[in-house]
């Protein structure tokens, strides 16, 4: 069938009864239990009714974890029809599989050579496509100018390999959107993640067998499983089925985003296996798995901020390195030089990282619609209610003063929140150390809404906490911010008519801007719980102290 006609999820009715209800209804069994438990008069009830409540609480989870995986499937309505995303997958499985011919700004000129060369006319080519080197667009008459050297990197049986790729590619995705597939920004993941997935995965797995591709898409889910299974062994059960339903019905994370994809969640999952690891004490492997997370995706290396805190407290407490946070560190240190040296014998040169840092720190210069972090609150200006980036309306672009006004009062607010935040670390156990690193990331880091399952390690911090009123709040919150996900991308039709403002803001600006501010109270409240435990730490040693 043709992908143009088949049904596209994005649509305004995207986010199911499921997604947009059900994590409500259960922020209310959860904080309603935790009120329940702080009651004297819980103590009192019997073990039986005690007994009869915990099944009941389970019995619900098992239904709305169901509910969720379902959800999380879209149950059954898969975008143009395919459990593939084509999109995210026509650049992470040519770019890994294509690397050391194509680098990281080779991808669309390749394609369009590739196309032109199986006999595609400039008139049904894009007229220009994104140049990966400056982020601007260039004519496609311009890029077949140079079809010979763009050739000439390809041996001539990789070269036709590529074109049967690309073109199978191309009969994925309806035409208007294939057009416009060559004014996105290409493929972004660090040198050694190409190494090893296009070595392991895509180099040895065809796109265009169905049995090889049901392998690469199968990644992702069985990522997912292992990270629920670690949670469950580390922090119990509950709190996995807890982590289960956020990933199924949180926007971030909807199919919508991530279906059908390779390898595209690995870094947020060994991130969160790593504070499992933590707290189960072992540490070398959480080391090891946030040293491949940087290697995935390089912004989990905020995670380290917690760990290196401890050990900075304990190297000036006890002047001898806490061999806990030590074996963590060493672990980390070994597997990322091993693996990022190894590039430059798999590629044979140190040409690939010299493009890969010139593209992502032009990339992190461009703004863009679907960024998340605090940066994203700093960049906004207001129209008529409405926010927008700063740098598209070039408010300040001009005004050195103001420029520099703006960054000053941005790095101030960014100290008034880290500072307090490493100093409470100090007292925490490892592992909730370990996950507050969402905190800074979430200050220093701004990244693509896709990149947001990594919400699943702050939730854990809230989750483990369930049974408490503050625990069961921040749970409940990251649960609503999901739900709220739907509502600013879809609207709200019934009331749509009377509040313009619900009536959807789909894939722009305002929606990533409300889910910022959404994901900032999550911090926000990180911090309060952070900062009451840490202080009734400090007053129990003091007392202990004193006793001592």
């Amino acid at each position: 069938m043709d992908p143009a006609v088949l049904p596209d999820s994005w649509a305004n009715t995207h986010g199911s009864w499921v997604a947009w209800w059900l994590p409500l209804a259960l922020s209310a069994v959860v904080t309603t239990r935790s009120l329940l438990r702080a009651s004297p008069r819980f103590a009192r009830l019997r073990e039986a009714n005690r007994r009869h409540a915990r099944r009941a609480l389970a019995a619900t989870l098992v239904v709305v974890s169901l509910l969720s995986v379902a959800n999380y499937v879209d149950f059954g309505v898969m975008r143009y029809g395919t459990y593939l995303n084509e999109w995210a997958t026509y650049h992470y499985y040519l770019g890994s599989k294509y690397a050391d011919e194509i680098g990281y700004t080779g991808l669309y000129e390749a394609t369009i050579v590739a196309l032109a060369e199986d006999g595609e006319s400039l008139t049904t080519l894009p007229p220009a496509i994104r140049d990966l080197r400056t982020g601007g667009l260039e004519r496609t008459s311009r890029v077949l100018e140079r079809t010979d050297e763009i050739k000439s990197h390809f041996s001539r049986a990789r070269y036709r390999d590529f074109t049967r790729d690309v073109r199978w590619f191309q009969s994925q995705l309806p035409p208007g959107r294939w057009r416009i597939i060559f004014q996105d920004h290409g493929y972004n993941p660090p040198p050694a993640w190409s190494m090893v997935i296009g070595a392991a995965l895509t180099s040895r797995l065809s796109i265009r067998d169905a049995a090889s591709r049901a392998m690469l898409t199968a990644v992702d889910p069985l990522l997912l499983l292992v990270g629920f299974a670690a949670v469950a062994w580390a922090f119990r059960p509950r709190v996995a089925a807890y982590t289960l339903i956020l990933v199924g019905t949180h926007y971030l994370m909807s199919w919508g985003h991530m279906k059908g994809m390779i390898a595209r969640t690995d870094f947020a999952v060994c991130t969160l296996v790593a504070a499992c690891c933590v707290e189960k004490k072992h540490y070398g492997s959480a080391g090891a798995l946030v040293a491949w997370a940087v290697v995935a995706r390089v912004f989990p290396i905020v995670f380290l901020a917690g760990p290196g805190v401890q050990l900075l407290d304990s190297l000036r407490r006890d002047r001898k390195f806490p061999p806990e946070w030590t074996r963590f560190f060493v672990s980390f240190g070994f597997t990322l030089l091993t693996v990022n040296l190894a590039t430059f014998v798999f590629f044979r040169d140190r040409h690939i990282w010299q493009e890969w840092s010139a593209k992502i720190l032009l990339h992190y210069q461009m703004r863009t619609d679907w960024n998340i972090g605090y940066q994203v609150l700093v960049d906004a200006d207001f129209r008529h209610g409405i926010p927008r980036i700063v740098e598209a309306a070039n408010a300040y672009a001009d005004d050195a003063t103001a420029r520099g006004t703006r960054s000053i009062g941005m790095w101030i607010t960014r100290l008034a929140v880290c500072i307090p935040a490493a100093f409470f670390t100090r007292s925490m156990r490892p592992s909730d150390a370990f996950l507050f690193g969402f905190v800074f990331l979430f200050m220093l880091v701004s990244a693509g809404y896709y990149y947001y399952i990594i919400l699943m390690v702050p939730f854990v911090y809230f989750a483990r906490r369930a049974d408490e009123v503050g625990g069961a709040l921040g749970t409940s919150l990251f649960w609503v911010t999901g739900s709220l996900g739907y509502l600013l991308f879809a609207g709200y039709r019934p009331l749509s008519h009377a509040l313009p403002m619900l009536g959807g803001f789909h894939q722009t600006y305002p929606t990533y801007y409300g889910m910022t501010l959404l994901i900032g109270l999550s911090v926000v409240a990180m911090l309060f719980v952070g900062g009451r435990e840490a202080h009734a730490a400090d007053v129990a040693a003091r007392k202990a102290g004193l006793t001592g």
